[in-house]
């Protein structure tokens, strides 16, 4: 809890230093690996047939299952700050899940590792199958904890091959779990995933801006402020497209000072 919150207030360096330090302490030293590595490995479950993955046992050591939490929280802050550490935290989370068995976790890897692969490598083959068996595996163990995130990362994935008005609803699905369950990080990862789509797709501009002012006042209250950060040069934008701002060219307005944003995001993710 107190990483996630870290990485919540923007802390993500500190966050993930907290997290390398008790990997260690979990024996789980820190090793080399690059994203050839984990591509290779992905493969291993890509060619997996459903019959073959769900065959899996569960996780039931306990020292792994604890290094898998540390490992997901590496991974998901490693990857926003562009950590050597993330192509490993995930590396190791899928070898784990392979010899150890698969456990809560292993849902949300695979979820990162299909928004990745797709997104950044352009492996939409790679990325739908991933994606496919995070899905299974979460229905397979009912990981309620993390059905927000899993849900979110895939759908994300999907934007790229398939009509975002769908995507857009999922990611409003998702939001909504998140919401219920507790998973307030999570659920506003999702709530800027449906933002940006609905931008994508085309949305009423004067609707959208009502669901930014609405998401952007949530994450304030729960104290989100990577994701308030995130999501606050669409919802500049979406002012200056509607004619809120005296420069339409120049994202300055209510929202954000343009000079500033560009040099606070140079900065290290620590506030």
């Amino acid at each position: 809890t107190f990483i996630k919150t870290l990485g919540a207030q923007r802390n993500l360096n500190n966050a993930a230093e907290v997290a390398l330090a008790a990997l260690g302490d979990l024996g789980e030293p820190i090793q080399h690996s690059d994203m050839g590595s984990l591509l290779r490995t992905v493969h291993v479950f890509a060619k997996m047939k459903d019959s073959q993955f769900l065959a899996l046992k569960e996780m039931d050591d306990d020292m792994k299952r604890a290094a898998m939490k540390l490992l997901l929280v590496l991974a998901q802050f490693g990857f926003q700050i562009k950590s050597n550490h993330f192509p490993f935290a995930l590396n190791r989370m899928l070898e784990l899940t392979l010899i150890y068995g698969v456990c809560e976790e292993s849902c949300a890897a695979l979820a990162i590792i299909s928004f990745v692969t797709c997104g950044i490598h352009g492996d939409w083959n790679g990325s739908s199958r991933t994606g496919e068996i995070a899905l299974l595996l979460l229905e397979r163990l009912q990981a309620n904890e993390y059905a927000c995130i899993v849900t979110s990362l895939v759908n994300i994935a999907k934007s790229w091959t398939e009509p975002l008005g769908l995507i857009v609803k999922q990611l409003f699905f998702s939001y909504e779990i998140g919401m219920q369950t507790g998973a307030i990080h999570d659920a506003m990862i999702s709530a800027c995933g449906y933002c940006y789509n609905s931008f994508f797709s085309g949305v009423d501009l004067l609707t959208l801006e009502k669901d930014i002012r609405r998401f952007r006042v949530q994450m304030s209250e729960y104290k989100q402020i990577t994701s308030l950060h995130q999501l606050t040069p669409l919802a500049q934008t979406v002012l200056n497209l509607i004619g809120h701002s005296e420069n339409p060219i120049e994202l300055t307005g209510e929202f954000m000072t343009q000079s500033e944003f560009i040099e606070k995001s140079n900065q290290p993710f620590v506030v």
